[in-house]
């Protein structure tokens, strides 16, 4: 192999060291799109690991035939030969960087039609929170064996923000939540602000799902209803927690 782009959500900087690390002759490439315009610019991995990431995610130069314009507002403005008119009414907002390469921090726009959360971002007062931007780096500050987030469907449409403290082994949980609590609420918080926590739950085994072992997040949903005391949205694939 002597290519691998990495697409679909952001990837943080530690898991992009360890893919360069493990593939030191390979290179690496990020491509940044939207569903209005699948493809609008790469970043290559020495550009993307320079970039200090609490800043938000550094996009990279657009590609041949696509113009960038960010406005006063922020919002990143895209044309192109590949633009599907008319699919969307939200635009991704983030300042540019010093160089003037656009920053995507954050989605915005209108919520998205209430529904189970589908682990690549959380909706909150119709702004986009993808969980991957911030789990690695949550877990690593607070020696957690997984920090995970979780959007929580209510029945007016919006989500509730909850982060799980997984704890690790034979670590009582609440010491797990206690940590994270401290990191998310410190000077030094890996979280940006839109993206802040509704509530912080510890919990002594993270649920996995499929044969991939990925974290399952419509069960930690359920948990998060069930402790909160808050009903989910109605939705035949998400039974409520009673």
């Amino acid at each position: 192999m002597r290519h691998l782009w990495l697409g679909s959500a952001p990837l943080r900087n530690q898991g992009l060291q360890e893919l360069a690390a493990r593939l030191p002759s390979v290179e690496l490439v990020a491509a940044y799109g939207m569903t209005e315009h699948l493809l609008v610019s790469t970043i290559d991995a020495a550009d993307r690991l320079a970039h200090d990431e609490r800043d938000g995610d550094l996009v990279g130069h657009p590609v041949d035939g696509v113009r960038i314009r960010v406005s006063e507002g922020g919002e990143i403005h895209v044309s192109g030969p590949a633009l599907r008119p008319r699919v969307s009414r939200r635009a991704d907002a983030g300042p540019r960087a010093a160089d003037g390469r656009p920053r995507s921090a954050r989605r915005e726009g209108p919520a998205r039609t209430p529904g189970p959360p589908q682990g690549d971002a959380d909706v909150r007062d119709g702004e986009n929170i993808y969980p991957g931007l911030y789990e690695p780096a949550l877990a690593e500050a607070a020696g957690l064996a997984a920090a995970i987030m979780v959007g929580l469907p209510g029945v007016d449409g919006d989500e509730t923000v909850v982060l799980f403290a997984v704890s690790q082994s034979g670590e009582d949980p609440e010491s797990a939540r206690s940590r994270l609590a401290a990191v998310v609420s410190g000077p030094r918080s890996p979280l940006d602000r839109h993206a802040r926590p509704d509530a912080i739950l510890g919990i002594a085994e993270l649920p996995r799902a499929g044969r991939s072992g990925k974290p399952d997040r419509r069960a930690l949903t359920r948990v998060a209803a069930a402790r909160l005391g808050q009903p989910l949205a109605e939705d035949p694939t998400l039974p409520v927690a009673g």
